[in-house]
């Protein structure tokens, strides 16, 4: 049996919404790119990735609480998947940090 069927038994839950659960990442990635760059970008990379810890964990402890109710599984993983960006986006502006174009 498939994982998405025996999770949608156990929580007694649509296949569509575990199916969704699985592309939060790719859902949020477009929405959150922008946003997440500004900041990187005026705040700083320090306050970027301080920004993807809190989101992050705020996000997997609600994951944490699938027993409890499956929404807060779902919530837990689109938060975290907010954080994740940034942390996606923090590799170029560390690279443009630590290598800058010299000044000709």
């Amino acid at each position: 049996m498939a994982v998405a069927d025996y999770t949608t038994k156990l929580y007694k839950v649509d296949r569509l919404v575990v199916n969704l659960n699985s592309l939060a990442y790719t859902i949020m990635q477009p929405i959150v790119t922008f946003p997440a760059s500004y900041i990187l970008d005026q705040v700083g990379l320090k306050a970027g990735m301080n920004v993807a810890l809190v989101f992050m964990s705020i996000g997997y402890g609600l994951r944490l609480l699938i027993n409890v109710q499956f929404w807060l599984f779902v919530l837990g993983t689109y938060i975290s998947a907010l954080g994740f960006i940034f942390i996606m986006n923090s590799p170029t502006k560390f690279a443009s940090n630590w290598f800058p174009i010299s000044q000709v």
